[in-house]
């Protein structure tokens, strides 16, 4: 449970970042999985975890 968000003062935001592999040896899994977490379907399991879309 998340309570609420710490004072911008204190905050520390990260962004994640991906990538598919040039030697990747299933490309159209990775395409889908990276389009599913850019996703709106993802948000409320970023909610969940105190995460916010970028």
């Amino acid at each position: 449970m998340v309570a609420g968000p710490l004072p911008a003062d204190v905050q520390s935001v990260t962004l994640f970042s991906c990538a598919i592999c040039a030697t990747a040896s299933n490309e159209a899994g990775a395409r889908a999985f990276i389009g599913y977490l850019t996703s709106a379907d993802a948000d409320a399991a970023k909610r969940r975890y105190g995460m916010e879309r970028a």
